[in-house]
């Protein structure tokens, strides 16, 4: 009993410390507040872009945040591309509108047929690459509200000498249902915490999948999107597969929002359990390290 006793002390005790490096960590490196857009400076060359948004389904919010990705001021041409399965799902008038609405941005609306065993997000992704004209790829999901500089912020990371991909840390923001409360709970004071903590001061093999950008070159020597499209854990697997080249996989200090997750308890549980599944893709040492944190 003794014995058992001391191992949930140290338990406890390698928890608390963790959290309070990972909180120390980055209240120093990583900025919540709005990114405002930054003017371009004297001789700065950023590459072009094709962001790409793989859409099933819609809510509430999807339109204001796809209004806010396309505003966005960037330093370098850049197109956007709505990736959907077909015009039958509810996103495809909200698309049409956003793109109505902005005339004089380069707006496209992908159909990417049905996913049939694939995953759909990934599919649409691949879909969507597939069309893109410019040199570098980003991907956000539709449940990201992107600050204004968010993109350009990206761009500046991905232009460094070794990186790879550049992806943000999102942060859930609002108010919801129990089940809402719970996953951002979760996602906000420990997985996010947690491994945004490590990819500040370690070399990570894994990219976050709420917005990434990389380069199509980089694309194209990982095989491209279609070899992930039976992945669930497509993030992670694309994250090591660029790592695998010798790149960095580099986490911006800026966070981007989402908001809380329509679940009533049940559902949060549900949604939770589903997650720590997903992580045992990182393997067993990860794995572990998260469940005893």
């Amino acid at each position: 009993m003794i014995v058992v006793y001391w191992v949930l002390v140290a338990a406890s005790a390698l928890g608390i410390l963790g959290c309070l490096g990972a909180v120390a960590t980055l209240a120093r490196r990583v900025r919540t507040a709005p990114l405002a857009a930054v003017p371009t400076t004297d001789g700065e060359s950023l590459p072009s872009l094709s962001m790409l948004v793989p859409l099933k389904g819609t809510d509430d919010a999807t339109e204001a945040h796809l209004t806010a990705l396309v505003e966005q001021e960037l330093p370098a041409p850049v197109e956007y591309l709505f990736a959907l399965e077909s015009s039958d799902d509810p996103a495809f008038v909200v698309c049409e509108r956003v793109r109505a609405a902005h005339p004089d941005v380069a707006i496209r609306i992908v159909l990417s047929g049905p996913a049939k065993e694939r995953m759909g997000k990934q599919h649409n992704l691949a879909a969507a690459a597939a069309e893109a004209c410019y040199e570098a790829l980003g991907n956000m999901d539709g449940d990201v509200a992107p600050a204004p500089g968010t993109l350009a912020a990206g761009l500046r990371a991905l232009a460094q000498p070794g990186v790879g991909a550049a992806s943000f840390l999102p942060v859930y923001h609002g108010s919801g249902p129990a089940g809402g409360a719970l996953v951002a709970l979760y996602a906000n004071y420990s997985f996010c915490a947690n491994f945004g903590a490590l990819a500040l001061t370690t070399r990570q093999q894994a990219i976050i999948g709420a917005l990434w950008l990389l380069r199509r070159g980089t694309m194209e020597r990982i095989g491209g999107f279609e070899r992930f499209t039976t992945t669930v854990s497509d993030d992670a697997a694309i994250g090591r597969a660029i790592a695998a080249l010798g790149l960095c996989c580099m986490l911006v200090p800026y966070t981007v929002t989402i908001p809380y997750e329509r679940l009533d308890l049940r559902g949060g549980l549900r949604h939770l359990a589903k997650w720590i599944a997903m992580l045992r893709a990182e393997g067993l040492p990860a794995y572990a390290l998260i469940a005893v944190t």
